[in-house]
């Protein structure tokens, strides 16, 4: 008979001990946006541990989503040759700012603003609406409710938060015939 047992680790439990690159590179809920990164070199500014990323990241079962969506978007995505789209696609995502964003941080903007906020972003800036309903996190963006499956996972130079669909719309990957 024995009283529990003893488990040794090597990490302090509750502290971030990965940058927003390392989590995505090692969560395999995250591997189709690490995935996507890869193709245009979006994801090495990740590791930066001077800069500050929130970064809203897309689960595997969101872009699995988009297949059913927008097939041929879906498909041109997930093709080296069109990383340019990818790489615009993930910009709107990620957020880079002196400080990260928690979950109750853009609640309380949301509340405050009365309307939408808007989020400082690579190339522009984000604008989305962020509510508590029936005690989980919702991402208004573009009229599309966005539910976030895992909020708030911590790293050590950003915060992401793990979301159930892309902030993605057809018209994102367009080409022009030549």
């Amino acid at each position: 008979q024995t009283n529990g047992y003893v488990h040794i680790i090597d990490k302090v439990l509750g502290v971030p001990y990965t940058t927003v690159l390392e989590k995505l590179e090692t969560d395999p809920m995250m591997s189709d946006t690490f995935k996507l990164g890869q193709f245009s070199a979006f994801n090495n500014q990740l590791n930066n541990t001077q800069r500050r990323f929130t970064y809203f990241v897309p689960r595997d079962k969101a872009w699995q989503k988009t297949k059913l969506d927008y097939p041929s978007t879906h498909k041109k995505l997930f093709m080296e040759d069109f990383s340019y789209h990818s790489r615009s696609i993930l910009e709107r995502h990620l957020v880079i700012a002196d400080n990260v964003y928690t979950m109750n941080d853009l609640v309380a903007m949301t509340a405050a603003s009365g309307d939408s906020i808007l989020l400082p972003t690579y190339r522009d800036s984000l604008k989305v609406k962020v509510e508590e309903e029936a005690g989980r996190y919702v991402i208004t963006w573009n009229f599309k409710k966005i539910n976030v499956y895992r909020p708030d996972v911590e790293c050590t130079n950003g915060i992401i938060h793990v979301i159930d669909y892309p902030m993605l719309e057809e018209r994102d990957v367009v080409v022009n015939g030549g």
